[in-house]
């Protein structure tokens, strides 16, 4: 998001030493995204959180503080990229993983989530975010302002096809009550949805509609103030046209879907289903249905290729 929010009249509760004219600016990010720490510091994690994604926010500011889950690893997972850079530095949160873990750490979760903010620095949330919540919340008991970017949905996202938990009901309420609170009391807001999700959590400051996607390369342009620019995924190695075909029958029709496999809203076990594959069968794409112990069809984690 190419905006600096004004901190101007706002006193924060961690005293900080005066900006001189021309300090740095920083912006700390949270987001729910899960990472990993080597011995050497690295910070590493999917290829959509490269270096090269948070080069949009360093468009607008000096570094960028990351506040996410990392957890301490020996070796880097299949796959994983390096996040960090010389102006991206990550704050560590606790690693959880799942509601029950989440509700046993909730504490210093918290208080990990509040360590990288300080009077001078601009906060934008990326939302739904259980950490992101700690921070909105702690940052409107201040009256400091930040922004948001809504990235999905818990309504969906815990929906009783998508999420089979003792606790959905309860985290489906509480996440969806957060964000619309999160939105509300937001300076300015940026959504991946032309429509939907602002109807659902609307904001009273400034708010627009993006992408979700970024091609690269992306050709240079002029952004009006407060415009957001940001993108939840950088494609690299993209073809400047799309590909045209020699005419006739197709032999053969390949469908592609894009999504993480980590939770089902997105459809892909419905996907699976229509293209005509039972279950237990391997599909050519290398996903493999099966049926856990309460009959529940699922996306083996084994054979996901690639997901995170």
């Amino acid at each position: 998001m190419n905006a600096t929010l004004s901190t101007r009249g706002v006193e924060f509760d961690r005293p900080s030493t005066p900006r001189a004219s021309g300090a740095s600016q920083r912006v700390v990010v949270a987001l729910e995204q899960r990472f990993e720490r080597t011995p050497d510091g690295i910070v590493w994690g999917p290829g959509t959180f490269s270096p090269e994604f948070w080069g949009r926010y360093l468009e607008a500011f000096d570094k960028v503080t990351v506040v996410a889950r990392i957890r301490p690893v020996r070796f880097p997972s299949a796959r994983f990229e390096r996040c960090d850079a010389e102006a991206v530095e990550f704050l560590p949160v606790p690693h959880y993983l799942g509601p029950w873990e989440f509700l046993r750490h909730w504490k210093p979760v918290r208080n990990a989530a509040l360590a990288g903010l300080d009077r001078d620095c601009s906060v934008i949330v990326r939302i739904p975010s259980p950490i992101g919540s700690f921070i909105v919340g702690h940052l409107q008991r201040l009256g400091k302002p930040y922004a948001v970017e809504v990235v999905g949905d818990p309504y969906d996202v815990m929906s009783p096809q998508a999420f089979r938990h003792p606790l959905r009901p309860l985290l489906r309420w509480w996440l969806v009550r957060q964000q619309r609170n999160a939105c509300l009391g937001a300076t300015g807001a940026a959504y991946v949805t032309e429509r939907t999700l602002q109807q659902r959590y609307p904001c009273r400051g400034y708010s627009v509609g993006v992408s979700d996607v970024r091609l690269a390369p992306v050709r240079d342009r002029q952004v009006a103030a407060f415009m957001a620019q940001y993108s939840s995924v950088t494609l690299t190695q993209c073809v400047p046209a799309p590909r045209t075909y020699a005419g006739g029958p197709l032999q053969r029709i390949a469908l592609v879907a894009v999504a993480t496999l980590s939770q089902m809203y997105k459809g892909l076990d419905v996907l699976i289903d229509v293209t005509g594959e039972k279950s237990g069968e391997r599909t050519e794409n290398g996903y493999h249905q099966q049926r856990d112990r309460r009959g529940n069809d699922r996306i083996d984690r084994q054979e996901r290729c690639g997901d995170t």
